[in-house]
């Protein structure tokens, strides 16, 4: 992801959580010049995301479900896509699959949405979206409390949801991928939440792009180890791979 990308959604996620930001505190914040953050708030309020006012912005109420995600679903859109195309193969008639909320696993909720005899549980307001005219599958939410940002459920209730259930397998999308410190996430209710998932589950795939690997955030969901399949493009290091592979997991590049 870009610099620029980086900041973009930065400012988001402090527009989502304040309702108002300003260029003056946003230029000293990312340290870049007045000019650098009328653009970037132009190019926001262009696509949607935010309004402009003076001196600023504030939240657009009717883009905060999907404003991070929209941004999101612009990075790396052909690896994403490439890997959801990879990740339907693994799926099988009469499976009960987990997809968890993100962006790779919307283009795998969308490759799948005129399939038949699935059933589908989520966590992610998108993939809900997705399929909500998908008549042939058995789509489940979670519940529980909605990040607006992420648009994804968490907490007690989400957990809770899925204790009476087992699934075949889980696709899920990760914030950070490092051989030492494992599968990564910024939001603590998230990584709970996908450990939950993961102990209801027989098989764990991991789909992620590789600008992933080897960023840390700040919350572990599981380590490498326990991940049976990933499924990256061709810019995974092959330090990173043998390591992988090391640790008997089924890397496929795409």
């Amino acid at each position: 992801m870009s610099q620029t990308s980086k900041r973009r959604e930065s400012i988001l996620n402090r527009l989502n959580l304040n309702g108002s930001v300003s260029v003056n505190e946003l230029s000293e914040l990312h340290d870049v010049s007045l000019v650098t953050i009328r653009n970037d708030l132009d190019y926001l309020d262009e696509k949607g995301l935010l309004i402009r006012s003076h001196g600023g912005a504030i939240r657009n109420q009717s883009s905060l479900a999907e404003s991070s995600n929209k941004i999101k679903l612009t990075h790396h859109t052909p690896e994403k896509l490439a890997i959801a195309k990879e990740a339907v193969k693994h799926i099988q008639p009469k499976d009960a699959i987990i997809l968890g909320a993100g962006t790779t696993t919307e283009y795998i909720a969308k490759l799948i949405a005129d399939k038949s005899d699935l059933v589908v549980m989520t966590n992610g307001l998108n993939i809900v979206s997705t399929l909500s005219n998908s008549s042939g599958l058995d789509v489940m939410i979670t519940g529980g409390t909605l990040r607006c940002d992420s648009q994804s459920f968490y907490g007690p209730q989400a957990e809770s949801s899925l204790k009476d259930y087992h699934f075949d397998k889980i696709f899920m999308g990760v914030d950070g991928i490092h051989l030492d410190y494992g599968i990564t996430t910024h939001s603590e209710h998230e990584a709970r939440l996908y450990r939950v998932m993961c102990e209801s589950i027989k098989k764990t795939v991991v789909v992620t792009d590789s600008s992933k690997f080897g960023k840390v955030s700040v919350y572990k969901v599981i380590p490498c180890s326990t991940v049976d399949v990933l499924i990256t493009d061709s810019g995974i290091s092959e330090e990173h791979k043998q390591a992988l592979i090391e640790q008997n997991i089924k890397v496929i590049i795409v």
